[in-house]
């Protein structure tokens, strides 16, 4: 009984960090956390109880008093690092931090006390781990409180398509800059042959603004046209302007302004829940979150590794970047290819008179793609990191990505009759030219606006604010007269 509650103890600890991290309401809010996900953690806490027990057990039938000496020495050291890692919380991106400092330090002290007096050692970690069983009940029932985002649900036929009705397709690529994608005559760069493609149909506005130099803000604000923000409440989220704040789900929307002129609304896109933002107002939706869910057990094995960024040890450092790095870099590519995919689904089958929204990755970091879509491979370094020319081959890609979507779209016979928005929602933050981390800076970004039986090729050097999208679109039935649209971008 005794040795149950010890490993229980250990296994809460070692996920307390972790659970403290799932308690903030923004990690949930952008994990899009569902009731499951508690299930899983919870588990992942159980399992590693039994897991421990049933080794410590193992061991100690095998072995003698030298190896239940070891494993008390064990144990005071796991339960030490642990506790650095609670009250410290390292970040494993970093090579060097005090976390590391107090690890040595932790190791050292117990050592040289462990050579003194081991059974005391033993007493006092033995205590200090029963006084965490409680602690465990608690966390789950806090766990379990957590309430669900909203998602997606079954689409809807919306309503039908009246004769001449044009579809509206708006692509919002992420963390996209300008001033990595033009040249000097303000145009796109010539490598980039399906960008012109589409500048040559269209305008290209080259001082545009977005209402946001973070994807938290920028979309919201673009979807609710007004410089608010979302506040992430448990399990629903509320928009924020100044001191007024209501239910994201009430406040007037695109979508719900859209299907209300005979629209049928559709969106494809990752990182933000968007059913949680605009909910019944879209006919049909796809959102995937930043961070992938596997399922069973492979979820319980990813719960698991993933404690080792919280420890403070150099090793446990080194193997969570190793595995993250490959983990999450196989998933970027998956993610960029599902999205990806759905856009050019709906580039062919979405009807006449839809207005398609696609949230796309790239050219986001981690840079681990090559030009031509290809895996580079994991990423080296930090998951954020990069310089110029992987930022360029990401831009290239990208390229290719618009190219299969407007190869799908002439494929489909829509090419010609669509309205095609192509921006972004704010500039590549990471730039290594530190000028381009201005806020004015990062959210100036490329628009391009293909409309029908207008002329293109068109440039303007006026400067344009994102939120003016509706008007920008203009569209059959037209979207400017939705709403009275206020176009600033300035607000913080």
């Amino acid at each position: 009984m005794r040795r149950g509650a010890l490993a229980f103890a250990l296994a809460t600890l070692l996920f307390g960090r972790q659970i403290a991290a799932w308690s903030d309401r923004d990690n949930r809010y952008l994990y899009h956390w569902q009731r499951a996900d508690g299930w899983y953690l919870i588990a992942a806490v159980l399992l590693t109880a039994v897991l421990l027990f049933t080794m410590v057990g193992v061991l100690r039938r095998a072995g003698g008093a030298r190896v239940r000496r070891g494993l008390g020495l064990a144990f005071a050291l796991a339960l030490g690092q642990v506790l650095v890692g609670l009250v410290l919380a390292p970040d494993a991106e970093k090579p060097f931090e005090g976390a590391q400092l107090a690890s040595f330090t932790v190791l050292g002290l117990t050592l040289w006390w462990w050579r003194r007096a081991p059974g005391r050692v033993v007493r006092v970690a033995t205590t200090a781990a029963l006084l965490a069983v409680p602690l465990g009940p608690i966390l789950f029932l806090q766990i379990l409180s957590w309430r669900s985002w909203p998602l997606c649900g079954p689409p809807r036929a919306g309503p039908p398509a009246r004769p001449g009705a044009r579809p509206v397709y708006v692509l919002l690529f992420d963390e996209w800059s300008l001033a990595r994608s033009e040249g000097p005559d303000g145009r796109f760069l010539p490598e980039l042959v399906n960008l012109r493609r589409l500048a040559a149909m269209g305008t290209m506005y080259t001082e545009a603004r977005a209402p946001g130099d973070a994807t938290l803000r920028s979309i919201p604000r673009l979807l609710y046209g007004e410089n608010g923000e979302i506040v992430a409440g448990n399990g629903r989220a509320e928009w924020r302007i100044e001191d007024s704040v209501v239910p994201a789900l009430e406040r007037r929307n695109l979508f719900r302004r859209a299907r209300a002129a005979g629209y049928r609304t559709e969106l494809a896109g990752w990182y933000l829940p968007y059913a949680a933002l605009v909910g019944d107002d879209l006919d049909a939706c796809r959102a995937w979150p930043d961070i992938p869910k596997r399922g069973g057990p492979a979820r319980l094995v990813d719960l698991g590794w993933a404690n080792l960024q919280y420890l403070p040890d150099p090793v446990s450092r080194w193997a969570w970047r190793r595995l993250y790095s490959s983990w999450y870099s196989r998933n970027w590519v998956t993610l960029n290819r599902q999205v990806e995919q759905e856009m050019v689904r709906l580039a062919r089958e979405a009807p006449a008179n839809a207005l398609v929204l696609v949230h796309l990755p790239l050219p986001h970091a981690p840079f681990v793609f090559e030009a031509d879509g290809s895996y580079r491979g994991r990423f080296p370094g930090a998951r954020m990191s990069g310089g110029s020319d992987d930022y360029r081959r990401h831009l290239r890609y990208l390229d290719l990505v618009l190219g299969r979507f407007l190869d799908a779209a002439a494929a489909a016979g829509r090419l010609d009759s669509a309205v095609i928005v192509v921006t972004s929602d704010h500039s590549w933050k990471k730039d290594p030219d530190k000028a381009e981390h201005e806020r004015e800076r990062l959210r100036r970004v490329p628009l391009v606006v293909k409309r029908v039986g207008v002329a293109g090729g068109t440039l303007v050097q006026t400067r344009t604010c994102l939120l003016d999208l509706p008007r920008l679109v203009g569209g059959d039935p037209p979207l400017a007269g939705l709403a009275p649209w206020t176009p600033d971008c300035s607000a913080p």
